[in-house]
């Protein structure tokens, strides 16, 4: 993400979402982390090593935390906006944040809501 808080890529917007829909609960847990960065092999595909997918994940993170949640919104509405043409499966995306979410066996509440936001969002 720039200055601006646009993403050059695809992967990269999709690693934000989920990282907000993971933080959606105010608690990160170990199992969700996992599970994106597995996600993000299957997304970055332009042989990026397992060491520089958790650092892009870690920088990401932190650049995700130090943003309000009106922010967050934006940045998610704005890049979809540049994305739209070239996003894959919705209905896909949808699955792989239900998978993050589900992956330490509790599904929180916020993270449902969510969920729900970035369907109304993104439609």
């Amino acid at each position: 993400m720039n200055a601006n808080h646009e993403f050059d890529t695809y992967p990269e917007y999709l690693l934000f979402l989920f990282i907000h829909t993971a933080n959606a609960d105010y608690s990160f847990k170990g199992a969700e982390v996992d599970v994106i960065l597995n996600k993000m092999e299957v997304y970055f595909q332009e042989g990026e090593t397992t060491e520089e997918l958790h650092d892009l994940f870690v920088k990401m993170k932190d650049a995700y935390d130090k943003l309000g949640d009106y922010d967050i919104k934006t940045i998610i509405f704005n890049n979809y906006k540049k994305f739209s043409g070239k996003t894959g499966n919705k209905d896909r995306i949808f699955i792989d944040l239900h998978e993050i979410i589900s992956a330490d066996g509790f599904i929180h509440e916020e993270e449902t809501r969510v969920i729900e936001e970035l369907k109304i969002l993104l439609r």
